[in-house]
């Protein structure tokens, strides 16, 4: 009998194991029968992604708030290996000439950009990761449009040339430049805002 009741303990240890850890890796524990029980854990995450492996793959375009000019870059991973990224992206507007533009940046929040929890997100190969940039328009007109964006975050530092509709630009002298809102990363295309 104390051999049936062992074997019960081993098949409702494993049991658990696989309901409340999920995918798992090998451990040993000893029950009070003497016999080993096997307990499998969850593998370590993917390493973060190195520099240049994470790239610019598009821009889409968000549903867009009134007097919103905005983009979400999608990001993914081009290498053969899974690697992870994070955080809320230092992003940076460069002009036709190639000068870097100023704005008052910031960053997960306001009124265009949903407040997120910066997550780590493993991207698998040809994975993707999405971040929103947007602004309020220009009423008097627009002073220098954006044409590249470089994106820095732990995992990323990627650049890219803007689609002539991303519409990201410095005003007029007489209206004030505004506030450059910018996302955390995000797994997915309808969390970035769209």
């Amino acid at each position: 009998m104390p051999a049936v009741a062992t074997k019960l303990a081993q098949f409702l240890v494993a049991g658990l194991c696989v309901l409340l850890i999920g995918s798992c890796r090998s451990a040993t524990t000893t029950d009070t029968g003497g016999s080993d029980v096997t307990v499998e854990r969850r593998a370590p995450a993917a390493a973060y992604c190195q520099r240049g492996v994470v790239e610019v793959a598009g821009f889409r375009k968000p549903s867009r708030a009134t007097g919103e000019w905005s983009v979400i870059t999608v990001l993914a991973n081009g290498s053969s290996a899974p690697c992870g990224v994070r955080g809320a992206p230092k992003v940076e507007l460069r002009d036709a000439e190639g000068e870097p533009m100023s704005f008052e940046y910031v960053v997960n929040g306001g009124m265009y950009v949903r407040r997120t929890e910066s997550t780590r997100i493993t991207l698998d190969p040809g994975g993707r990761a999405y971040v929103k940039v947007a602004k309020y328009r220009c009423d008097l007109g627009v002073a220098t449009r954006a044409e590249t964006i470089r994106i820095v975050a732990l995992g990323v530092d990627a650049t890219a040339r803007l689609p002539r509709w991303a519409s990201l630009a410095t005003c007029h002298a007489d209206e004030p430049q505004g506030r450059l809102e910018i996302s955390a990363l995000v797994g997915s295309f309808d969390a970035a805002g769209g």
